[in-house]
């Protein structure tokens, strides 16, 4: 999807929080912010160019985004409670590069405790949600690699590469499961 990126882990735990700004002065800060877009009366993310994964492809520009309006209330509540001042970071209490590490810890905690008989090694990075995503979107929309790299944010190149070919090798089982079962196991 040409001009648009997802934001990732790493654009999340920099997020600066600004109160009420302009879209202009917001650009002027030259790092990723949450702040309150007064021309618009929403809460806004803009993140500059040079902090995004595919900076470097032409079509990739500043990403801003309007946030749903029904998360005004909560993201108010939350500065509140978490007394978040102008210039402090939004998300997170360290510029910890780790947060991707610090989801999975946590839920592997939440996973051993609600489910214990599961006996999992490992917990839910954000990364893997994305693959769930797009596994449950395929399920779904059988070869609809489009949708998906719309849904993804991401290029239809870069689907492509990582999710038809995981697509061919589940249908290469199906494949083998049906002659098995219709043949007989080969000797």
């Amino acid at each position: 999807t040409h001009g648009r990126t997802p934001l990732r882990v790493s654009n999340y735990s920099q997020l600066i929080y600004f109160g009420s700004l302009t879209k202009s002065v917001a650009k002027k800060k030259g790092v990723p912010i949450v702040y309150f877009d007064k021309e618009i009366g929403r809460y806004a993310i803009f993140v500059p160019r040079m902090y995004l994964k595919n900076r470097n492809h032409r079509h990739i520009s500043d990403l801003y985004r309007l946030m749903p309006e029904t998360i005004t209330d909560w993201i108010n509540y939350y500065v509140e409670s978490m007394g978040i001042s102008d210039g402090e970071l939004f998300l997170f209490s360290t510029r910890s590069k780790n947060v991707s590490t610090r989801i999975s810890r946590g839920t592997k905690h939440a996973i051993d405790i609600l489910w214990p008989e599961l006996q999992v090694e490992n917990g839910i990075n954000p990364h893997a949600l994305r693959h769930l995503v797009a596994t449950v979107y395929l399920n779904e929309n059988p070869e609809n690699y489009v949708g998906l790299a719309s849904l993804l944010h991401d290029s239809l190149a870069t689907v492509l590469i990582v999710y038809a070919r995981m697509n061919y090798d589940s249908q290469g089982d199906s494949i083998m499961g049906f002659f098995d079962k219709t043949f007989g196991e080969a000797a």
